[in-house]
């Protein structure tokens, strides 16, 4: 079962500890105005979250779909897709 208290804590842990930061380096340059600074941490994010070898792709994937929703993505021009698994 995927939603036991043990790994429910292993996920919030990812998310606190792996996605917020890098959601938050987002957010600044978002406010910042570069649209460029964007596009560099938003490309710094995808490299190091939804890299293959990663653990929780799926979670690190949807915690970045939530909390930078598609109206700020199209806003800025940022594409979210998972990466092919071959």
């Amino acid at each position: 079962m995927l939603d036991r208290p043990d790994l429910l804590d292993l996920y919030g842990h990812h998310v606190e500890q792996n996605v917020m930061p890098m959601v938050e380096d987002i957010r600044a340059a978002m406010r910042g105005g570069g649209n460029a600074d964007v596009q560099r941490q938003w490309s710094r994010a995808l490299l190091r979250l939804l890299n293959p070898v990663q653990l929780y792709i799926g979670l690190s994937y949807d915690a970045l779909d939530f909390f930078i929703p598609s109206v700020l993505r199209k806003k800025h021009q940022l594409e979210l897709t998972l990466p092919d698994s071959r």
